[in-house]
Formats: C-alpha cells, structure tokens, sequence
C-alpha cells in the first residue's frame, strides 16, 4: 500500500480485513517474518526503524545500525480487546508548558504542511511502587508511554479534535479495575475507542518501537457518512523480534466530524484516567527516566524532521489536582514530572523528579 492514498477508498479495495472490534482492520498479507537486513527502507520506515547506513559510506553508523536493528522479525497477528482499566486524556487546551497529565515533547507541523508519519524507541518502564514522594506506598500505579499525531492544539484556528496513538501501559499487580497487570501495548484514535494487543509479549524492560502513519481518506463502514481517517499503527518489540500492527479509522462523533489534521507531533509519558471516571488520574508509579530515542517526523511534503527540530517544545506534567494519586490538590509538593532535555541525536528524555 502506498503512503498516501489520493482519493477515499474502501477497507475491502485495500485489502484489509475487519478486527476483533469495530473501526480496527488488519492487513492478512502480511508477511510471518521480516529479515531486517534485507528489508526495503518503506519496510523499515513501517517498523520504525531508521533506513540501513552505507556500509561503504559510513563503516562506523552500519555496524552501530547492524547491533541495534539487525534481525528477523516474526509476526503476530494483532488480538484485540477495548480498553478496561484506562482513558487517555484528549488534546491538549494549548501548547503550555504545563499539563495536567502528558509530559513529553510536541512539534507543531512545518507552515503550510501536515505530519503524516512519526515513531520512537524507549524502554518499557517498570511500575514500581514509590517510596517517597506524593505516591509514596500507593499499591496501584499506572503510566502510558506513547507517541502520536494531534493533539496539539484543543482549541483555535488548527485545532484537532482527535489523538492518533499507541504505545506501552506499565501498571502496578494492585491496580484496582479489571484488566492485565504488568505491561501491555495498545493503540488509539481518541476520541474513539482504544485498544489493547492481547497476547503480544510486552515486559518492563522491553524495548519498543512504535511507528504511526496517516494513509488518507477511507470510506466509512455504513453508507451515507462519507469518508474518515485511515491510519496505521505498527508496534515492534526488539527484544522479543516480535511485530504487530492495526489499520485504525476515527468515524463520526456525537458531537460531529472529527477530522485528522496532523498539525502537531508528540512524544508523551502520561498519567492516564481511571476507566471512564472523568478527572480521576492514576498515581505515577516510581519510574525510572523514559528516553525515546530514535524520534522522527515526516511531514506532506516527505520532509524528515523530528525532536532535533527548533520548533520543539518541552513540557512537564503537574498533576496536582484532586484525584486518584493526587495531592488533595495542592500543588507545588514535588508531583510534577519534567523533561530533562532534548541533544542532536534526536533524543527526549521524560525524568520524575519525585522518585
């Protein structure tokens, strides 16, 4: 399939097949295995992995490519089930430099282009229960590391009403809702439903890429309401050389249209809500620094940028307000998760500052 399609089409013409729950596809042509070393650069770019250095070229950067990436990939086809125990907030109301729940790295799209592609790489972070701090001995924690397209922009002229996403949740064996506990990998279009990767290996200490791409217009399931985004999420774990991936369409809302805009990037830890309980947060679990590493954008115009960008804007989480894992809300007690920074090689680091 090409990486923009021009005109809406059908799930069926592009032969995908529905999932396990509605509004999700999976391509049944996918190969079993992928041999990275072989493996064209459009492959590569899907996995989220950055194209094979010239070994002629440059000796030093393949070797380096050929340590981190080289390997055969084995597929697993994507089980899914919704969400049970979490909510990933929507967009944010601005581009602050404080929210209440997301802490990362955001890029607004280039003037006059839209994003279409982005990944990163991090560890999944273990959920630890903290030993000082606001959460200190809480027994249930959760965090969500992800990176994702919108978002940016809740309100405005390029506003985005919609969140295209997927990552790891780290949860703590004493988490109160129904669900797995450990890690698992998952992805959403908010504001519809999300979904997990039942039965793809997912532990703390994991190393995870998640490549997502906007492919185009698709027409909608029923008839009569025209077309909506179509997008692809791919997650790979190099530990395991496992992949997996969905085809996600955000439809129609109650409220009405809810079109993809792509005018922002980001690289986010966040503190999800609990089910659908409005403004009740998960307490943070004693995370160690999430890093994402091999951070990229591509923008309408095939441009490739990503956190190495001036336009980068670094953000932290103040999740001070009453809650679950809060503070009875008084802020200013060490609740807020910072970003240590941003270097050349394309790097955000997330770091909590309360463990």
């Amino acid at each position: 399939m090409g990486w923009i399609m021009p005109e809406p089409m059908s799930w069926e013409s592009l032969g995908l097949q529905p999932a396990s729950v509605d509004g999700y596809f999976f391509d049944p042509n996918l190969p079993a295995q992928i041999d990275t070393a072989t493996a064209s650069d459009d492959v590569l770019k899907q996995l989220g992995i950055p194209s094979r250095p010239d070994a002629a070229a440059d000796a030093d950067a393949y070797t380096a490519w050929k340590a981190s990436f080289e390997k055969t990939l084995t597929y697993i086809p994507p089980k899914l089930t919704t969400f049970q125990r979490a909510t990933r907030k929507g967009p944010m109301q601005s581009m602050g430099l404080t929210s209440s729940s997301w802490a990362g790295g955001v890029i607004p799209s280039p003037a006059g282009q839209t994003f279409k592609y982005i990944t990163g790489r991090w560890k999944v972070p273990a959920a630890n229960t903290p030993t000082a701090g606001p959460f200190a001995n809480v027994p249930s924690t959760l965090a969500s590391v992800w990176v994702g397209l919108d978002g940016g922009y809740a309100t405005g002229a390029n506003a985005s009403g919609d969140v295209f996403q997927a990552g790891t949740d780290s949860m703590n064996s004493a988490f109160p809702l129904p669900g797995p506990n450990g890690a698992v990998v998952w992805t959403e279009w908010f504001p519809a439903p999300g979904v997990n990767y039942d039965g793809f290996p997912c532990n703390f200490g994991d190393d995870i890429s998640v490549a997502m791409q906007f492919l185009g217009p698709v027409l909608w399931p029923l008839p009569g309401l025209g077309s909506v985004p179509l997008g692809r999420a791919t997650i790979t774990n190099h530990t395991t050389k496992n992949f997996t991936g969905i085809y996600g369409m955000v439809g129609p809302q109650p409220s009405g249209p809810n079109p993809f805009v792509g005018n922002t990037a980001e690289w986010i830890v966040e503190t999800p809500q609990l089910g659908s309980c409005t403004n009740v947060f998960a307490a943070l679990p004693a995370l160690r620094d999430v890093t994402f590493d091999n951070a990229a954008t591509v923008d309408s115009a095939g441009s490739e940028s990503g956190p190495k960008s001036k336009s980068l804007q670094l953000f932290q989480m103040d999740n001070s307000g009453v809650g679950i894992g809060r503070n009875n809300g008084q802020p200013g007690t060490g609740t807020v998760v910072a970003i240590g920074g941003k270097d050349a090689a394309g790097r955000i680091q997330v770091a909590p500052q309360f463990n």
